[in-house]
């Protein structure tokens, strides 16, 4: 299909971080061109300045109405057209609460004008109902952890954005296609919300019948939603992690699981939807700290089935890497050699943190919306335990001047480090952390607990420090 222009016209204030010739980066949604190829190709066409205000004028290459993330902090949702012509204005102050209310994963907000502004501003618009679609579900700790409760809260946010939906659409004459994709995004981001607790929170044996029933009522089958929306795709990889949860969710990371999510995969899905996500189902499990006996025979077969020659490149080259770093086995002793600094500037090994007590580290970073969300549970929690577990935040930020600023707002106090190489230090690659938050346990001999804790917010995080705290 010919690729049709898109131009984005771009007013802001000059600053040091918007500077000459400015351009927003634009996300594509899951493509059968291959993947893990995320940007829309871009030329800017001209850029003018008077006083401090600025305007660049950019033109990216499209082929088709689609959901599409606008990158500035976290992103702005929109949706694209091709030949469409874009005008925003970008809000100089600070974007903290949407609404005054829910978290903001954007830096800042955006101002539309022009003749579809009503169409590009609709994400944006549904996030002043009950907040931004892919950071402001629901925790289940904010239903009281009661699982009627949760449901009910999460189906209201549903339906009240629909509703919007559907009234913005009749005010503003938004197209069908336009209102199709919004409403999958919408249906996309209850159905994860509404998973999101089961095999953390609360077991799938669990669920109400009306409650299983919704889950499994979703179709992931519409090739038309999935490579041209943002959440869809992710969805419809949980439902079927879903179909084979029973309790915990590492009950479901076994190379039983690995085999069974793969074959349900397999034969449940169209050709172009089961190679994107038989590749997302490859990636993920290559990323486990397990051993797979499976693996190796799943890629076989992967790479007999799977149509897009893009796909089956990119998981060769993942194993490949992966293979390489196997002949460098990570040991705690290089892990806890990992070197980390505190405000002043010096620097330690991490080993140094321990000093004959349970140790908590929360491994988060200024720029992590979701690490924020969880500190004051880790603060209340690090009060609770006062003098019998430390708690250390450790700070995967690159630039030091922001990670500073951060923990001054946040009053950490003296336990705040940083972690120097954030994502590729040994202590990272040892655990296979490559996204945060992230929450690690040792108890007081330095022995590791797990790699992967619970999140403070959940009630029963304070069951693994109790048990800690109890041992002789």
């Amino acid at each position: 299909m010919a690729s049709k222009p898109l131009f984005v016209i771009l007013h802001y204030e000059m600053t040091s971080f918007f500077k000459d010739s400015f351009f927003l980066q634009i996300t594509q949604p899951i493509n059968t061109k291959g993947f893990n190829e995320l940007l829309y190709s871009h030329k800017i066409l001209s850029f003018t300045k008077t006083g401090k205000t600025c305007t660049s004028i950019t033109q990216y290459d499209i082929e088709d109405t689609s959901c599409a993330l606008f990158m500035l902090g976290f992103g702005h949702e929109m949706i694209i057209m091709p030949g469409d012509t874009m005008e925003i204005t970008i809000n100089p102050k600070p974007s903290e609460k949407i609404n005054d209310i829910y978290p903001s994963p954007w830096m800042n907000e955006f101002w539309y004008s022009g003749k579809n502004r009503f169409i590009h501003s609709l994400f944006d618009s549904i996030a002043y109902i009950c907040g931004e679609l892919k950071w402001s579900g629901t925790r289940f700790s904010d239903a009281g952890s009661n699982l009627d409760s949760f449901y009910r809260i999460v189906t209201s946010d549903y339906n009240k954005r629909l509703d919007y939906l559907k009234n913005y659409t009749y005010r503003h004459h938004i197209p069908d296609i336009v209102y199709q994709l919004a409403e999958a995004e919408i249906s996309a981001a209850y159905f994860n919300n509404l998973v999101n607790p089961i095999g953390t929170n609360v077991s799938k044996s669990l669920l109400p019948i009306y409650y299983d029933e919704t889950l499994k009522s979703v179709n992931f089958n519409d090739e038309k939603k999935f490579f041209k929306t943002l959440l869809f795709q992710p969805a419809a990889y949980n439902s079927a992690f879903f179909h084979f949860l029973t309790d915990k969710l590492e009950q479901i990371i076994t190379d039983k699981g690995l085999v069974d999510i793969y074959n349900y995969i397999k034969h449940n899905y169209t050709d172009n939807i089961r190679d994107d996500l038989l590749t997302d189902h490859l990636n993920y499990f290559i990323g486990s700290p397990y051993d797979f006996p499976s693996y190796d025979s799943l890629v076989t077969d992967f790479k007999t089935i799977c149509k897009n020659e893009k796909y089956t490149y990119f998981i060769d080259d993942l194993v490949t890497k992966k293979k390489k770093e196997i002949i460098r086995k990570i040991s705690l002793e290089d892990a806890m050699s990992s070197t980390i600094v505190d405000t002043a500037g010096h620097k330690f090994l991490l080993k140094s943190i321990f000093k004959g007590k349970p140790v908590v580290i929360d491994c988060w970073a200024s720029w992590c919306i979701p690490c924020l969300k969880e500190m004051p549970s880790s603060k209340i929690l690090e009060k609770k335990y006062n003098s019998k577990v430390d708690f250390v935040y450790l700070s995967f930020d690159r630039n030091r001047l922001k990670w500073k600023e951060k923990i001054n707002s946040l009053d950490l106090g003296r336990n705040s480090l940083l972690l120097q190489g954030n994502f590729t230090a040994d202590f990272s690659r040892w655990l296979l952390i490559t996204s945060i938050p992230r929450y690690v346990v040792f108890d007081k001999n330095g022995n590791l607990i797990t790699g992967n804790a619970l999140h403070p917010s959940n009630p029963n995080f304070s069951e693994t420090l109790d048990n800690l705290v109890k041992e002789k």
